[in-house]
C-alpha cells in the first residue's frame, strides 16, 4: 500500500511521535508484522498482543528513523528477537511442565509401589500371627494390638509374667519358622524392626 503522504513527512511525523504518523506506520506494517508473528510462533489467540508488544517497543524507541525501510528493518528485527524470546519461554516452561508431570507420576508410581508392597508385607505378617497357635498367639495379640504389659496380661490371663514371656518367646519362634524361606525375609525384617508401627491398624 503506498503511503498516502511523502515518505519523509511519515518518518518526520513519526520521529516526533505524532498520532496521524503513528496510525500510518501501524496501518502500513501491521499485516507484515502479523505474519511473521504468525510464522515464528504459529496461529494463536495471543498473536495480536505480541504485534501490539512489538508496536510498543518501537513507539518507545528513543532514535530518530531515516527513512520508512528503517522502520521495516526495526520492526522486522523486533519481531524475530520477540518470537525467539517467547519460544524460549514456552521451550522452557514446556520442559518445565514435562519434568513436573514426570516427577509427580514418579512420585504416583513409587507411592503405589511402596503401598503395594508394605500392604502385602502387612497381609504376610497378619496371617502369620493369625496361625500362631493357643496362649502364645493370645498373648502376642494382648500385647502388640492392645499394647498390655506383661503384668496385665498376667492379671488378666492368671498366669505368672515368666509364663507370659515364655509364650511371647514362643510367638516369636513361630514367626521366625513362617518367615525362615528366602520369598518372607524381608517380611521377616518387618516383624523384627517394624512391629509395633505394623501393628497400630492390625
Amino acid at each position: 500500500m503506498t503511503p498516502a503522504q511523502p515518505p519523509h513527512m511519515i518518518v518526520g511525523g513519526f520521529n516526533r511521535r505524532e498520532d496521524w504518523a503513528i496510525t500510518l506506520i501501524w496501518k502500513y506494517n501491521d499485516v507484515f508484522v502479523s505474519k511473521l508473528v504468525s510464522r515464528f510462533l504459529g496461529q494463536t489467540p495471543f498473536n495480536q498482543d505480541t504485534v501490539a508488544d512489538i508496536f510498543g517497543i518501537l513507539n518507545e524507541h528513543t532514535g530518530h528513523f531515516k527513512s520508512l525501510n528503517d522502520i521495516t528493518r526495526f520492526l522486522n528485527s523486533t519481531t524475530i528477537n520477540i518470537c525467539r524470546d517467547e519460544l524460549k519461554k514456552r521451550q522452557t516452561q514446556e520442559k518445565h511442565e514435562a519434568g513436573l508431570i514426570y516427577h509427580y507420576r514418579s512420585m504416583e508410581e513409587d507411592d503405589i509401589e511402596i503401598a503395594e508392597a508394605v500392604a502385602r508385607q502387612q497381609m504376610l505378617v497378619r496371617l502369620q500371627i493369625a496361625r500362631i497357635p493357643g496362649k502364645s498367639g493370645q498373648i502376642f495379640r494382648m500385647q502388640f494390638v492392645q499394647y498390655l504389659t506383661h503384668t496385665e496380661i498376667a492379671q488378666r490371663l492368671g498366669i505368672s509374667e515368666k509364663t507370659v514371656r515364655n509364650h511371647l518367646s514362643a510367638a516369636v519362634r513361630f514367626l521366625k519358622m513362617g518367615f525362615a524361606d528366602g520369598r518372607r525375609r524381608y517380611a521377616y525384617a518387618l516383624v523384627i524392626l517394624l512391629l509395633i508401627y505394623l501393628y497400630e491398624n492390625f
